[in-house]
């Protein structure tokens, strides 16, 4: 017969085993619920761009984002880019007084698995120029990664390529 004290190592020992299962789980959501916060981090990002919102128009964005757009125009000067790179156009271009800009998003699809998520979307930006009241659309297709945070339910972009579509 065991004595008491491996008794309760052994309880002890599932005990531990048992917790370190629920505290890896506390933070697990469901494949459906993690698109739901993959989507609603790709809106609150349109959101804020869309109000101007300089103090959260970069949060869609991981501090290790590396991105690439592939446009004709550019074809002979693609190069990666970064978390920097992308908060420095958003910033300036929200405060530019000569256009208004607008994005819409439809998103094609989103894949989950474990901590990271897979989106096919495509953005719609629409600019105005306020002088001349002239209207430019650009479509963009874009890959992005996306990869959940800590807390279980924040997703970051840490990869994305886009690439102008007529």
């Amino acid at each position: 017969m065991k004595s008491l004290s491996q008794n309760v190592k052994i309880i002890l020992f599932y005990l531990l085993i048992a917790m370190s299962f629920c505290s890896s789980s506390l933070h697990a959501q469901s494949p459906a619920q993690d698109k739901i916060n993959v989507r609603d981090a790709l809106v609150k990002w349109r959101d804020a761009f869309n109000a101007g919102d300089g103090q959260h128009v970069c949060d869609l964005f991981s501090p290790d984002l590396i991105w690439a757009t592939l446009y004709p125009a550019y074809k002979n000067n693609i190069k990666e880019k970064n978390f920097d790179t992308i908060c420095e156009i958003l910033q300036r271009t929200i405060t530019d007084k000569r256009k208004q800009y607008h994005y819409s998003l439809h998103i094609k699809e989103i894949i989950v698995s474990n901590d990271l998520a897979v989106v096919r979307v495509v953005w719609t930006l629409q600019s105005i120029s306020k002088l001349i009241k002239k209207l430019e659309i650009t479509r963009e297709h874009s890959l992005d990664i996306m990869k959940k945070q800590p807390d279980g339910k924040t997703w970051k972009m840490i990869r994305f390529v886009a690439y102008e579509v007529s």
